[in-house]
């Protein structure tokens, strides 16, 4: 009777353990947080959130999860590298324009790229997104966000803003603030003002 009591515990344990693995395997919900956060395998819960979105999203793979990024200033200072590449399936929300700040702060980059995002659900809402900067010889479009390759992202409720390039008078730039190339994105409900394109007077 013992024994058939600690065989039936066992088996009890071991399928919580199973449904405890299962559930992080298909978890949809991670979070960075530049304030508490630290870039470390095993966190991206709300309660031992990432630090960088660059980590995060060097950590999640798949599709249909979302990666919850709280109010901060997420920029090279902090750990960030430029551009951040926007993953298929991966949505990224600020917690708000006016506290969740994306800032290449002096780097030359853009600052986010979406390239091939076929799926629909796909989303960044919530930051402002700052400081690209593309000078030549580097391809001079897209300094905010670049947007190519058959891609459906939406891009909602952001504010894209000081985003620039600087290019020589034989070579022109595009789209300083977002750059759109064969894709279908969805833009809703966004502040895109003083992006700016400057002639390398050195150069002239």
């Amino acid at each position: 009777m013992i024994i058939q009591l600690y065989d039936h515990m066992r088996i009890i344990f071991f399928s919580m353990t199973l449904l405890l693995i299962a559930s992080a395997a298909y978890c949809t919900d991670y979070y960075v947080n530049a304030s508490t956060g630290s870039d470390v395998a095993i966190y991206g819960t709300s309660d031992n959130p990432w630090k960088t979105i660059t980590y995060a999203l060097g950590q999640i793979s798949g599709s249909g999860h979302t990666l919850h990024v709280s109010d901060g200033t997420y920029n090279t200072s902090l750990g960030e590298v430029f551009p951040i590449n926007v993953k298929d399936g991966v949505s990224l929300i600020g917690s708000g324009m006016d506290v969740c700040i994306i800032d290449v702060d002096g780097d030359t980059n853009s600052v986010m790229r979406c390239v091939s995002i076929i799926d629909t659900s796909t989303r960044v809402e919530g930051f402002t997104i700052t400081g690209g900067l593309l000078t030549y010889p580097a391809d001079l479009t897209g300094s905010g966000i670049y947007i190519s390759a058959g891609s459906n992202v939406q891009i909602v409720n952001n504010r894209i803003t000081d985003n620039h390039t600087v290019h020589h008078p034989w070579r022109s730039s595009m789209g300083e603030g977002i750059y759109i190339e064969n894709s279908s994105p969805k833009i809703l409900n966004n502040m895109v003002h003083h992006n700016n394109s400057y002639l390398d007077k050195c150069k002239a």
